[in-house]
C-alpha cells in the first residue's frame, strides 16, 4: 500500500503535483497510483510530502527556511509534516528519535517535534537538516531556499519509506525516479 500526499488531480506529474491552489497533500493510495520501489528492506508504504505550501510557495520563514528570522541561526530547518500525515502512525511519536537514510547515503538522526508532531527536525542542532538541504540544492550556507532552487534542482517533494519504528528512508533525488540512488 502506498500513502502519497501531494496536490493531485489524478495526473501524477511534477507540474500537476505542485500546480494551482490545491491542498499540499492528498491520500492517493487509493487513486490507482503505482506502488513505488523501496530501499533494501524498506516497507512499500510510502509518504510523499511537498516542501511547498498549498499555493505552490516555499515558506520564507518556516520549513527549510526556519532560520531565516532575526535571532536564529540561518541554516535552521525542519521538514513540515501536514496534519493529516501527522495524525497517521507512519512516523514515530513526538519526541522519539529515528534514523533517516537519505538516497545519497547520508544518515541523519531526526526527531518528530512541534505541536501535533508537525515537523521532522535534527535533535541537537536544527541547522544540521538545513545545511544538508542547502548543500543538496546548491544554496550557500545560511542562504534562503526558494521554490526556484527546488525547481532548478528538479524536486519539490520528498518521499519517505519506513523500515521499522526507528529507521526511515528519504528520497530527495533529482531524477524523478523513486528508488534511484545517487
Amino acid at each position: 500500500m502506498q500513502l502519497a500526499f501531494f496536490p493531485s488531480d489524478g495526473d501524477d506529474t511534477e507540474s500537476n503535483r505542485n500546480a494551482g491552489k490545491k491542498a499540499p497533500f492528498e491520500l492517493a493510495g487509493q487513486a490507482g497510483l503505482p506502488v513505488i520501489g523501496d530501499y533494501g528492506t524498506a516497507s512499500k508504504v510510502s509518504v510523499h510530502i511537498s516542501l511547498l505550501d498549498r499555493n505552490g510557495i516555499l515558506p520564507g520563514r518556516s520549513g527549510l527556511n526556519w532560520g531565516q528570522r532575526p535571532g536564529r541561526e540561518p541554516n535552521q530547518a525542519y521538514i513540515r509534516i501536514p496534519l493529516p500525515i501527522a495524525k497517521k502512525t507512519f512516523f514515530p511519536d513526538v519526541g522519539r528519535r529515528f534514523l533517516l537514510h537519505a538516497d545519497d547515503g547520508v544518515v541523519l538522526e531526526c526527531v518528530r517535534a512541534q505541536q501535533f508532531g508537525k515537523a521532522i527536525e535534527s535533535p541537537y542542532d536544527n541547522a544540521v537538516l538545513g545545511r544538508y538541504f542547502r548543500k543538496r540544492l546548491g544554496v550557500p550556507s545560511g542562504g534562503a531556499v526558494t521554490a526556484d532552487h527546488l525547481k532548478a534542482y528538479g524536486r519539490t517533494d520528498i518521499i519517505f519509506w519506513r523500515t521499522d519504528a526507528e529507521t526511515f528512508w528519504m528520497d530527495f533525488s533529482n531524477c524523478h525516479n523513486p528508488g534511484y540512488s545517487v
